[in-house]
């Protein structure tokens, strides 16, 4: 939850460890699942995926339900990140039916929180709002801080995808104060992303850069590759905008040594690549 991810990981194997000594293979499972937490936050996708894979067949043979919502739904999350959105739906819906036959509210509204990252990746942001908005009543029920300011990052993400980008910077305002106390890295990381974004979106490309540094120095000290990479793309698409033609190639050429494989990514670090060529010839 602070980011100190190294540290969790090794505490996760030594938790394996300890489970393999006694043989109890639900605790196997539960160790293997945060291991792939930690793969997945880091950006590590493949590795995420096979220790998700390996724990869900550990969860099916005792049926136990919790790990394999949770299983389903992070193995949806690395899908999304892999830009293969129909198949991160498939695993978030397996996972929300599981929870409403076990009566499991609070990890169906975790589902029902990543299912509205696929509405929004198919344009149904109002679909999507209207679940958030449910939500964030649910969680100020319970004085759930940590999700609560979780889910306010989410509708800020929704409103930048609206155009209503005061209200964004509002609800995200809300949430950075709400992690901030907390200290909710993980939830910081896409405050700065999606703050950004929203001054990006309004040419206010100081801010914008100030915002996106925050985010690429919290994933750096994290260990976060693919934020970082993030990050390095969004600075330099607001390099590029400045007509900063240096630093915005400094910063596309670090995104490139980062090798995150996902094709939206190095698409966009392409387009901006072609501008930057087409800025060069018109100044020569």
């Amino acid at each position: 939850m602070i980011g100190n991810y190294d540290k969790a990981l090794v505490d996760f194997k030594r938790m394996h460890a300890a489970a393999v000594v006694k043989g109890d293979e639900v605790k196997q499972a539960d160790a293997i699942t945060h291991q792939g937490l930690v793969n997945l936050v880091k950006g590590e996708f493949a590795k995420a995926e096979a220790h998700y894979n390996i724990a869900l067949e550990k969860y099916l043979a005792y049926k136990n339900l919790t790990g394999q919502v949770e299983c389903y739904n992070c193995l949806g999350k690395i899908m999304q990140y892999l830009e293969k959105n129909e198949k991160a739906y498939e695993y978030y819906a397996i996972a929300l039916d599981i929870c409403k036959l076990n009566g499991d509210k609070k990890n169906e509204c975790k589902c029902l929180i990543n299912i509205t990252d696929c509405y929004s990746a198919a344009g149904k942001e109002m679909e999507a709002i209207k679940i958030v908005e449910e939500l964030i009543v649910y969680y100020e029920s319970l004085s759930d801080s940590k999700s609560l300011g979780h889910t306010y990052s989410i509708l800020g993400s929704l409103l930048i995808d609206l155009e209503d980008y005061t209200k964004a910077l509002k609800y995200l305002k809300t949430s950075e104060i709400i992690a901030g106390k907390i200290g909710d890295s993980a939830t910081l990381l896409n405050i700065y992303c999606y703050s950004g974004l929203a001054c990006f979106k309004t040419h206010q490309y100081s801010d914008a850069k100030t915002l996106f540094y925050s985010c690429y120095e919290l994933a750096l000290k994290q260990g976060s590759r693919y934020m970082q990479a993030v990050s390095l793309l969004n600075i330099g698409d607001v390099y590029n905008n400045m007509n900063k033609i240096y630093e915005a190639r400094e910063c596309l050429d670090r995104m490139g040594s980062i090798n995150i494989d996902i094709s939206g990514l190095n698409e966009e670090a392409q387009r901006i690549i072609n501008e930057l060529n087409q800025k060069e010839k018109e100044v020569k």
